[in-house]
């Protein structure tokens, strides 16, 4: 994940910042609540904060604006519905975001 502010590469975003995320099969419905990005919060891991503005969706690379979060440790979680299965699939980032 690149912070479009600071250029950090999975390391830290600036709350309310835009952010890109670069990958495989990222293409997902922005208006299915179940699918995008997603914060979770390290201190509160029931606690996943949905991104909510997304201004490119694309195969390989999704733009969206970091929502409004406290200060602390996240993973980064992708989720999509799978075209053949219809089963929600996926991804975790890595690396651990520091929102800043």
């Amino acid at each position: 994940m690149i912070d479009s502010v600071t250029d950090e590469i999975n390391s830290c975003v600036s709350s309310g910042n835009l952010a890109t995320i670069n990958g495989r099969q990222l293409k997902f419905d922005k208006h299915n609540q179940s699918q995008g990005v997603f914060f979770v919060s390290e201190e509160n891991p029931k606690l996943q904060i949905r991104a909510a503005v997304y201004s490119g969706i694309k195969p390989a690379e999704v733009h969206f604006k970091v929502p409004e979060l406290a200060k602390g440790v996240y993973k980064v979680v992708f989720k999509s519905i799978a075209p053949v299965s219809g089963r929600v699939v996926t991804a975790t980032l890595d690396e651990k975001i520091a929102v800043v």
